[in-house]
C-alpha cells in the first residue's frame, strides 16, 4: 500500500506505518482503486534516498508490527525558504492518501488537516472545470 514501506534501519529491514494516512489498500486479495498510484508515488519519494529521517511515536508499532512513523525527506528549496518535507504530507497533499487517526492523538494534525484541504478544494475545482467543458 501507499502507506506502508520497507526502509533499512542499521543493516536492518524493518516494515514501517505512516501515521496520520490511509491509502487504498492493495494487499490481503484487496485491488482498491488508486492503491497502486499511490504506492508508486511513495516508492518514488523514497527512490534512491538514504538520508530520510524517522519520526517516532510513544506506541512505537502497529497491531501488525509495524514501525510507526512521520518519515521526513531532506528539506528542500522553495521560494528562497528551506522547507521540511514529510512523505506523509505529500501523499495527502497530492490526494493519494486521507487524514486518518484510528481514534488516537496525532502529533501533526493541523498540518495534516490543512492539507486534506487544500487537495479536495484543487479536486473541487478540476471537476467544476470538468463539468463546464461537458456542459
Amino acid at each position: 500500500d501507499g502507506d506502508t514501506v520497507h526502509v533499512r534501519i542499521e543493516g536492518t529491514l524493518e516494515r514501517i506505518r505512516l501515521l496520520g494516512i490511509a491509502t487504498p489498500e492493495i494487499t490481503m486479495g484487496k485491488n482498491q482503486r488508486w492503491g497502486k498510484e499511490a504506492r508508486d508515488r511513495l516508492e518514488a519519494l523514497l527512490l534512491d534516498r538514504h538520508d530520510v529521517a524517522l519520526e517516532t511515536v510513544e506506541q512505537g508499532r502497529d497491531k501488525y508490527g509495524r514501525l510507526l512513523v512521520f518519515l521526513w525527506l531532506p528539506p528542500r528549496r522553495d521560494k528562497g525558504e528551506i522547507r521540511e518535507v514529510m512523505a506523509n504530507l505529500v501523499l495527502v497533499r497530492e490526494g493519494y492518501a486521507r487524514v486518518k487517526t484510528y481514534g488516537q492523538p496525532l502529533r501533526h494534525l493541523e498540518k495534516f488537516v490543512a492539507e486534506q484541504a487544500l487537495a479536495q478544494k484543487a479536486i473541487d475545482e478540476i471537476l467544476a472545470r470538468a463539468r463546464k467543458i461537458l456542459v
